[in-house]
């Protein structure tokens, strides 16, 4: 294969399907990794064994048998032995361990430990121990292959400018009143993944994780030919712990469904998980496929709910404005953002805050909140800011003092000012 473009590194997902079928045959693999083994593709493999040796396949038999080869594997998988002795050669192992792991909706940070002995702390926009263990396979590949290219600081940076993958752990909504995280997991151990993912950031704690889900809404996904009120029942009958009639809700319609989900949940403390499609924006049905994105009917509901409850779009400023109709609205959402120290300390998270690039008010922030990390919106002129709020895309807004005022009083008159003077702090 002639390499029009002069690529010199290529990486690619195989899967434990083309592994069986042949499908990367020729390929001579220069790093192999694998961070985790679970049941999945039984449909295919029909047994756990045949898919454990197909994975194996990928170390065993396409992995280069070049002394610079190298498998990263997670040694925290209870198929960890498996995929050792699979490697054709046995060499020096190094280790990367990731220490001290906290999450919060902000993300989540750990300090990792290199084979040096050298530690360095991480702080990811993403969420979840399988991430840790995602982000620590990345930096050993990096690490140990190309360090001649990316020193450490570059290799970290990457990691942290990193927002999301697209139906993973995504959030769409972040403390509005309530969380909506959309994941594309479907299978036993991804749910139970997801779920605890979900409980430790509510939180904040790991040890009180054992209660994953306090409301279930079974509904459909993409049932195909297959008749989903049946799906449905099988699932709810292999619920274990059957919970009350308050907790388990039942409804065919996903959209009804996620709706419901939206009028069950109630302020800042709850979270919306919905699993099963994720990035997918068609739904199957039978013989046919309707278009279906879950961010847009979640959009859609929330939009009618913030209209219903008539709630005020909020600009964090630097300063106080004690009129009558900014305290009202302060009292009125004083539940959801009060200041910058929510954001000091993880009340709130970053993404949905938006503040002007090239700003005294964004270089505070990097340099006294986020630690350098571009986590927020940042934006390029007066309307974008005020469409922004308008679409929910940011909840709050940075801004000094005098413009932040001449906005609510002369401009955006449903715009309310919060948050205490902070200005003076920015160069100390």
């Amino acid at each position: 294969m002639k390499n029009t473009y002069q690529v010199d590194n290529v990486v690619t997902e195989v899967r434990s399907h083309g592994l069986t079928l042949e499908r990367v045959y020729g390929y001579d693999f220069s790093i192999a990794i694998v961070t985790n083994f679970t049941q999945n593709h039984l449909d295919f493999h029909k047994i756990m064994d045949n898919y454990l040796q197909s994975k194996l396949l990928l170390f065993s038999k396409y992995l280069s048998r070049s002394s610079s080869a190298k498998a990263i594997i997670n040694h925290d998988n209870p198929s960890y032995e498996h995929f050792i002795n699979a490697c054709p050669s046995k060499k020096t192992q190094n280790s990367f361990v990731a220490n001290d792991i906290k999450t919060s909706l902000n993300g989540t940070k750990y300090i990792v430990l290199l084979p040096s002995g050298e530690t360095r702390r991480i702080h990811l926009n993403i969420h979840g121990n399988f991430n840790v263990y995602n982000s620590l396979a990345c930096i050993a590949t990096c690490f140990t292959t190309y360090s001649h290219l990316l020193t450490l600081d570059q290799i970290i940076q990457s990691l942290e400018n990193f927002q999301y993958v697209k139906g993973r752990f995504e959030f769409h909504i972040r403390h509005r009143p309530f969380s909506v995280v959309v994941d594309f997991t479907h299978t036993p151990d991804g749910l139970e993944k997801v779920l605890k993912c979900g409980r430790q950031i509510l939180l904040e704690s790991a040890e009180n994780a054992d209660e994953y889900a306090d409301i279930m809404i079974a509904t459909s996904d993409n049932s195909s030919q297959e008749n989903p009120q049946k799906i449905i029942d099988d699932i709810v009958s292999g619920i274990q712990t059957k919970p009350d009639k308050s907790r388990l809700y039942v409804e065919v319609d996903r959209k009804k469904a996620i709706h419901l989900a939206v009028d069950l949940a109630k302020d800042r403390h709850d979270l919306i998980l919905i699993t099963g499609k994720g990035h997918e924006t068609t739904q199957i049905l039978a013989d046919h496929a309707i278009e279906f994105n879950e961010k847009d009917i979640m959009e859609e509901k929330y939009k009618q709910m913030m209209q219903d409850n008539t709630l005020s779009t909020l600009i964090l400023v630097a300063s106080y404005s004690a009129n009558l109709a900014s305290e009202m609205a302060i009292e009125k959402s004083k539940d959801i953002i009060s200041g910058i120290d929510d954001l000091k300390n993880g009340r709130i998270p970053f993404n949905p805050i938006g503040i002007s690039e090239g700003t005294a008010a964004e270089d505070y922030h990097l340099r006294k909140i986020s630690e350098g990390t571009l986590n927020y919106h940042r934006l390029i002129s007066e309307k974008v800011i005020y469409d922004s709020l308008l679409a929910y895309i940011i909840d709050a807004y940075f801004v000094d003092s005098g413009t932040a005022e001449y906005f609510t009083n002369n401009i955006y008159c449903n715009s309310t000012l919060i948050g205490n003077d902070y200005m003076h702090k920015i160069y100390i």
